[in-house]
């Protein structure tokens, strides 16, 4: 299947010379054809053929293998209280024991449910970047002490202190989420593995060393995407969540290992990626800005050894993120970007949502509705949805209320 691109609106603000649109396209793969050069006829042929064979591609090159879900885990309710937020929520803190009891490895989940409603509850799951104290300011929730990064308000020698609680409140509005009848639910990323070079050998993947040293490692990217499946377990077993709708979302890095959880799980029925970039919605083959050469080097850690190996050849991939991010089809998927998030290339980003969308279209669901670059602020919802937000690189109360609109549409 071929797609047309047209370029209109944005340009980066580069003097890069950039390829035009039908070169680009004209190196991408077809996420619709084989890797032996056959077409996909049907729906049966993409979920028992190819789905698997790009499966097996992303895992082995790019974020690299996992291990299975652990026999021993359990979950343990340490803190619950109903009348949290003036009475019209239930906060939760949840710790997933890893090997089943108190000694070991564990993550903890932070859960905000509405009160009030008839029913079990649609619910947005994400990471966050510097701990679960810091999505509001509330002396309740535990303080992690895992490893936070130094340049992060109210971290000393990478530990969180007690000022860092809230930072990050205006990224995550709950009374606004709560209202619109969700629940969030969030972890620390650093509960599951530091974001550091080094970090494995601190946390979950210090559990696996036959994962490691190898060309197919077990990433950090891997690990916090595997952590987000062990939430989703946890989540199944929460009486007050519907877990036929949870929704993964996250920003930059954190949205880039959102995808890859949806791709690998097929147990979360949509997905949002908002800024995510390189190695997250972006295609490579649009030079600009961020490369495999550099996300290799800042974030070595992030993908598998395998994949340093593609540096410098952004533009001669035999494969690129449309493909990974083809997985989640047909369940709905969001890419969402902003005008001034220049290191995430809005514009490319935007053409990995489009090269995403035939999948969509063959699998019987409503395409991408524009294939123009849009005008900010001006969503495009299908089942696949894109749009652009004016403004710096953050999650804003825009964004959410995109969230919002495109999960109502799509999960009814």
């Amino acid at each position: 299947m071929c797609v047309v691109i047209i370029l209109s609106g944005y340009l980066p603000a580069s003097s890069q010379v950039m390829d035009s649109t039908a070169q680009i396209i004209k190196r991408l793969s077809n996420p619709l054809v084989m890797d032996s050069g056959i077409a996909v006829k049907n729906k049966s042929e993409w979920f028992e053929d190819r789905h698997p064979e790009l499966l097996n591609f992303f895992r082995n090159e790019v974020y690299g293998k996992v291990p299975e879900k652990p026999a021993a885990m359990s979950f343990e309710l340490i803190e619950s209280d109903s009348l949290v937020l003036n009475g019209v929520a239930t906060r939760k803190q949840v710790d997933v024991l890893f090997e089943g009891g108190v000694v070991g490895q564990k993550m903890t989940i932070l859960p905000y449910l509405p009160n009030k409603q008839s029913e079990v509850v649609p619910i947005f799951l994400g990471l966050n970047f510097n701990g679960n104290q810091t999505i509001i300011a509330d002396k309740n929730i535990l303080l992690t002490d895992a490893w936070v990064n130094n340049k992060s308000i109210g971290v000393v020698e990478n530990k969180s202190m007690e000022d860092s609680r809230g930072t990050a409140a205006s990224q995550w509005p709950l009374e606004l989420i709560l209202k619109n009848g969700f629940g969030v639910a969030t972890i620390h990323a650093g509960d599951i593995a530091p974001d550091f070079k080094e970090g494995y050998k601190q946390e979950i993947q210090l559990n696996y060393p036959e994962l490691q040293y190898k060309p197919d490692n077990f990433s950090t990217m891997g690990a916090w995407a595997w952590r987000l499946s062990r939430a989703m377990d946890y989540l199944e077993t929460d009486a007050q969540i519907d877990a036929h709708k949870v929704i993964l979302f996250g920003t930059s890095r954190l949205g880039k290992a959102a995808l890859w959880a949806g791709a690998t799980d097929d147990r979360f029925a949509m997905v949002v990626s908002n800024e995510s970039g390189a190695g997250g919605a972006k295609l490579y083959h649009h030079t600009y800005n961020e490369d495999i050469a550099q996300i290799s080097r800042v974030f070595p850690h992030g993908y598998s050894t395998n994949f340093q190996k593609y540096a410098g050849r952004d533009n001669q991939l035999p494969f690129d993120q449309h493909l990974m991010m083809s997985l989640i089809a047909p369940r709905p998927l969001l890419i969402a970007s902003t005008t001034e998030a220049y290191v995430c290339d809005p514009y490319g980003e935007f053409l990995g949502a489009l090269a995403t969308s035939p999948v969509y279209e063959f699998l019987g669901e409503k395409p991408l509705p524009i294939n123009a670059y849009p005008l900010e602020n001006t969503p495009a919802y299908g089942r696949i949805g894109y749009y652009v937000r004016s403004g710096k690189h953050n999650i804003l109360q825009y964004d959410w209320e995109q969230f919002f609109a495109f999960a109502k549409a799509n999960l009814n």
